[in-house]
């Protein structure tokens, strides 16, 4: 969540960081949130947590360096809400590199109603 000068804090926001393990470089094209049955999650606007930017994709990593894009937990509710998705559900974070290469994070449950409750 942003905290603000003034004490007060802000909306809640996931997330989704790529992270380059291994010994040489590599390209990622795609961070997202992976749905049960394949669908995936993008934000439809870039940069939406105040003061931080996502990271501009497509993005090269060496060893140790990363890779994120936020997503305001609203936002998250509202589009599984949008597809009809009412019940929690199993959101995995999913990255992809240029040579098409899907890796897979921990999946994390997600209840709809409550993040779109979660606004400020």
């Amino acid at each position: 969540m942003p905290t603000y000068d003034n004490g007060a804090v802000g909306a809640p926001y996931a997330k989704v960081e790529a992270v380059n393990t291994g010994h040489r470089a590599v390209t990622v094209k795609t961070i997202s949130l992976e749905l049960p049955k394949g669908g995936r999650l993008t934000p439809m606007s870039a940069n939406t947590f105040p003061g931080m930017s996502d990271t501009p994709l497509p993005a090269t990593l060496s060893d140790g360096q990363t890779a994120f894009m936020m997503m305001s937990y609203e936002s998250i509710g509202k589009a599984l809400l949008q597809k009809g998705i009412k019940r929690k559900i199993m959101l995995t974070p999913v990255c992809v590199d240029t040579a098409d290469n899907v890796y897979r994070g921990q999946p994390w449950q997600v209840d709809p109603k409550e993040f779109t409750q979660m606004a400020f």
